[in-house]
């Protein structure tokens, strides 16, 4: 299933894996796109915002 949703999406299969088992904890867990981009935004933000504030000090 992971081969084809990577080649479905034109992603090597470790980044399909690898999104799939920070997300997804047990079986009964359902895999959220929208969750998991808006939550990978959401850490890029605060990183570079983290980034900033200790170059400052």
């Amino acid at each position: 299933m992971k081969t084809y949703i990577a080649k479905t999406l034109g992603r090597a299969l470790s980044t399909i894996s690898r999104e799939i088992n920070k997300w997804v904890l047990d079986n009964n867990d359902i895999y959220g796109a929208e969750l998991a981009h808006w939550n990978s935004k959401d850490e890029y933000a605060n990183k570079r915002n983290r980034d900033k504030t200790r170059c400052a000090l």
